[in-house]
């Protein structure tokens, strides 16, 4: 069985989790899903079944602007986005960059260069086809990982994307660098917990409804614990509220109301 996920980054939150039917295709799917919500700005990030165009255009009637990376097998729109970041002159005079270094929960360090160009500096657009209808900016994201003892976990990683954020935002690279940095995080580091500390790999279910209620569950439990999890803040309470019982409940309570408001809110948007 595959599903498809709608996550929140902001809030650490799963909105919504589709499966695929074995009749349907994923975009369709993945369509169906992003109409439940008001995307009014807001950044939604694809990769693998959901990088295509029609996905591309959901997020975009519904008011919020994509991130999507360009895969291997679209090999023209690929070159022609390879060729436009190898133009040391067009990248200098028209482009813009971000670095960042970003500490995973995995013990590994990524570095990233995300450099922004606006897809109008590309002179040639043939292959583009339908993309030039709301495409306005190009992404390049080269990312480095390294392991504690700084050693290289392998070749940097060079991805590219098309987005319709307009290129006038102000930081427009850095714009892009948070939001390929948070569907890393949302991508990667969710499901590495879940497999570690669920062993959700070893799980040998047949039945479908004991699968969804499983993968519920355990994504709501991890939601918790994180929540319980210490932090400075409160340790420097004088009071200590959030190491008695009383303190951890009434603090878990308030989180878990505030999250509920966030989907209520949004689901409310969606079906209105």
């Amino acid at each position: 069985m595959f599903y498809i996920t709608l996550s929140d980054s902001v809030h650490g939150l799963s909105l919504g989790m589709n499966e695929i039917s074995p009749r349907d295709i994923a975009n369709k799917t993945c369509i169906r899903a992003i109409e439940m919500l008001d995307l009014a700005g807001t950044v939604v990030t694809a990769a693998a079944l959901g990088a295509t165009r029609s996905v591309a255009e959901a997020i975009m009637r519904q008011g919020g602007d994509y991130v999507i990376a360009v895969k291997d097998n679209q090999k023209s729109l690929l070159k022609s986005i390879q060729n436009a970041f190898r133009d040391p002159l067009l990248v200098r005079e028209c482009g813009e960059a971000h670095e960042s270094e970003t500490e995973l929960g995995t013990g590994i360090i990524e570095e990233r260069t995300v450099t922004a160009l606006p897809i109008s500096a590309v002179k040639n657009k043939t292959a583009f086809g339908e993309w030039k209808k709301d495409c306005k900016t190009l992404f390049m994201s080269i990312t480095a990982s390294y392991g504690k003892n700084q050693k290289a976990e392998g070749e940097p990683l060079t991805e590219f994307f098309v987005s319709s954020l307009s290129f006038d935002n102000t930081g427009i690279a850095a714009l892009g660098d948070r939001a390929l940095r948070e569907h890393r995080g949302t991508a990667n580091q969710r499901p590495w917990r879940l497999d570690l500390d669920y062993g959700r790999d070893q799980l040998q279910i047949k039945n479908r409804n004991y699968l969804r209620n499983c993968e519920a569950l355990s994504g709501l439990t991890l939601k918790v614990l994180k929540e319980l999890k210490p932090r400075p803040e409160f340790n420097r309470s004088p009071r200590k509220e959030v190491q008695s019982l009383t303190g951890v409940m009434t603090f878990l309570r308030g989180r878990l109301e505030q999250h509920l408001e966030t989907v209520a809110r949004l689901l409310a948007h969606g079906t209105a």
